[in-house]
């Protein structure tokens, strides 16, 4: 398949970004923004509203410490709603615990990338979450 096939089905995908800070969104939007729909939420609140009220992306990228509400009660309430259960979701965070990376996983988590982080790393794990049968 080529390369113009796969981004044209990327751009199919929609990813919400749950991230407060405006550096970060930004380089989400250079590096993501040509080949996915991206939605992003500034705190916990707000994405739940977007999850209940309007839909559901084919993936989250989650601060862990978001504004609102934190990120392991976020995980935890969208882990628990049969709607939602599903979606796949990127712990994004400025901690490298391996006890608390351990502790997101088992919530639900399924990959997490530790800020400063490359974009192409980031870039990487989605396209292998996007493209693992459900």
């Amino acid at each position: 398949m080529s390369k113009k096939v796969n981004i044209a089905k990327n751009l199919q995908k929609l990813i919400m970004v749950v991230e407060y800070e405006p550096f970060i969104q930004s380089s989400l939007i250079s590096s993501l923004g040509n080949d996915y729909n991206i939605i992003y939420k500034n705190n916990g609140p707000e994405a739940l509203m977007y999850l209940n009220e309007t839909g559901i992306p084919d993936l989250v990228l989650l601060d862990m410490e978001i504004p609102g509400l934190n990120g392991r009660v976020f995980v935890r309430r969208i882990k628990l709603h049969p709607k939602h259960n599903k979606i796949p979701v990127i712990l994004i965070s400025s901690v490298n615990s391996r006890l608390i990376i351990n502790s997101f996983q088992k919530l639900g988590v399924v990959d997490y990338v530790v800020k400063p982080f490359e974009t192409s790393q980031l870039a990487d794990k989605i396209i292998r979450i996007l493209n693992t049968p459900k």
